[in-house]
């Protein structure tokens, strides 16, 4: 896993985004509907803040209209 990681952050497109009190707190408040997995919301506050496509299969992530999502 981790030689993965340190492989896609090579790529042009893909950056890390460290995890910030602003984005916490977001994914608190984010618009509903949506689950209450704290992991998927701090991905989409995370999006949101940050204005990113989450790449994902995740179906619940791809219908939730506030954050672009492709698989």
């Amino acid at each position: 896993p981790e030689e993965w990681a340190k492989e896609a952050l090579t790529m042009s497109k893909l950056r890390l985004v460290h995890l910030t009190p602003s984005i916490a707190y977001k994914s608190t408040v984010l618009p509903q509907p949506f689950h209450n997995d704290p992991a998927d919301q701090i991905i989409l506050a995370t999006a949101r803040e940050e204005n990113a496509i989450i790449l994902t299969k995740d179906e619940r992530i791809h219908k939730y209209s506030q954050v672009k999502s492709i698989w």
